[in-house]
């Protein structure tokens, strides 16, 4: 079942006009565990900062309301503030620890799908291809793209991760340099020649992976990125978290949660082609 809660707010934020117009969906809700679509713009915890709106705060507030104050969040993951979709909580410390203790076994997949200035390049990116950082590159344009090939648009980037302390932007590598490995499986979904929306299916998850690996290696940055690209093209980051894959701590079956891709990244990618049907949302 689908909960929208609405105009959440945690004592210790001001009900602004804004504030008091959020919305946030639950998307899955068992015993053990709860998620949420994050909406762009909400930042996923806030730190020692208490005059931050967070969705930590509001899911919180949510299941302390629910429960009668028998029940907590407890943070599993972090989406960046402007990126959307499933984030997922425990309702239990144990269930958090669980999870927490060997994230990466439990994680069997994450799908994120983002809008793009260009075309990616067919293939894989390795040592082959020339290294670089975000904003070294422009998108590149194929105005004569079609519908017929689009399935044919599919690659695989390996690539090593370093951040800059001074200024935490992230740098990719190709060739390994003692950073993270980054490993980031993409496919063009539509196209029309000069945006694109890209699925991507990550085997690492590391800060930023998307973000700069498709700015650095496919050289087609994400639209509305002001990190890794211009941050003109749209009204937001359009990168969002489709689906996330676990083992269940306590039933131990896979369970696969789900957050629509929003309308507005069907919008920017050209009128005439339109996505497989799909349930969106703004």
């Amino acid at each position: 079942m689908t909960y929208k809660l609405l105009n959440l707010q945690p004592q210790t934020i001001s009900k602004s006009p804004d504030a008091m117009k959020k919305t946030i969906d639950i998307i899955y809700e068992d015993k053990w565990l709860v998620a949420i679509d994050k909406p762009s713009g909400l930042m996923s915890v806030a730190g020692n900062r208490k005059d931050v709106e967070t969705a930590y705060m509001l899911v919180n507030d949510y299941l302390m309301h629910k429960y009668n104050g028998r029940v907590k969040a407890h943070v599993l993951h972090r989406l960046d503030r402007d990126t959307s979709g499933v984030l997922l909580f425990a309702k239990d410390f144990g269930v958090k620890r669980a999870m927490t203790d060997n994230w990466n076994e439990r994680v069997v997949e994450r799908k994120y799908v983002a809008v793009v200035d260009g075309v990616p390049e067919n293939g894989t990116a390795r040592e082959t291809k020339t290294e670089g950082n975000a904003n070294e590159n422009k998108g590149k344009n194929a105005g004569d793209e079609s519908m017929e090939n689009v399935e044919s648009r599919h690659g695989r980037v390996v690539s090593w991760l370093t951040e800059n302390e001074k200024n935490f932007m992230v740098y990719s590598s190709l060739t390994d340099n003692g950073g993270e490995m980054a490993v980031t499986n993409w496919k063009v979904l539509k196209t029309d020649g000069n945006r694109s929306l890209v699925e991507f299916l990550l085997e690492t998850g590391r800060k930023n992976q998307i973000r700069v690996q498709a700015a650095a290696h496919l050289h087609c940055p994400i639209l509305g990125d002001a990190k890794y690209g211009d941050g003109k093209s749209a009204r937001r980051l359009c990168l969002h978290a489709k689906a996330l894959g676990i083992v269940h701590p306590i039933t131990h079956k896979v369970l696969k949660i789900t957050a629509n891709t929003p309308r507005y990244f069907n919008g920017l990618v050209g009128k005439e082609n339109n996505c497989a049907a799909e349930r969106t949302r703004l």
